[in-house]
């Protein structure tokens, strides 16, 4: 009976644990995104930030989505930044940014943002602005960010920022001339 037990302690010790091969994310309570969440583009600026991977391991990567949409008729800028932060002699993959139709990089890409390393081995999806129209924004659109192996403890931040396309100027200057005519028109009639 006792080697009985001293074999399952020794066959239980020697099974790999799962979890590390897993990635470990921990988002931050600053964060007003959650992976798979829907949110009103318009509502707020959003960010997530979460610390991915373990502590002195390599991990596999992960992919997190969330669904932007607005009950508004306009259409919308949109400017996206992500970063990794990396700490000496660890690494992430170059970050995948993206707008799609449908989460984890499914359905049409809309728009795919550019990465650049920076200083210290830390990696940056460029800062840019697109324009999602409302038909676009009333079926939903995705914001997928993935990262592959990771080395350590790494930190992703991501920040999306938005606001209704302004009209154009001479839209502006023909809403202004209609008004004018419709001024003269009603001091004629008088």
């Amino acid at each position: 009976m006792d080697l009985r037990i001293f074999l399952s302690a020794a066959a239980l010790a020697l099974t790999p644990v799962a979890a590390s091969a897993v990635t470990v994310t921990d988002v931050t309570p600053n964060s007003n995104l959650a992976d798979g969440g829907s949110y009103d583009i318009l509502a707020e600026d959003y960010d997530f930030n979460a610390l991915i991977g373990n502590n002195g391991e390599v991990t596999d990567g992960d992919t997190v989505s969330f669904e932007f949409t607005t009950a508004g008729l306009d259409d919308v800028i949109i400017d996206v930044r992500a970063t990794t932060l990396e700490l000496p002699s660890q690494s992430v993959d170059p970050l995948r940014v993206a707008l799609s139709t449908d989460s984890d990089f499914g359905g049409d890409i809309l728009f795919e943002f550019s990465t650049v390393e920076l200083f210290g081995g830390a990696i940056e999806g460029a800062l840019d602005q697109f324009v999602l129209t409302a038909e676009q924004l009333a079926e939903g659109v995705w914001l997928s960010v993935s990262w592959g192996e990771v080395t350590g403890r790494q930190q992703v931040n991501i920040q999306v920022d938005a606001s209704v396309v302004p009209l154009p100027a001479a839209a502006l200057m023909l809403l202004a001339a209609l008004g004018g005519l419709g001024a003269v028109r009603g001091r004629r009639s008088a």
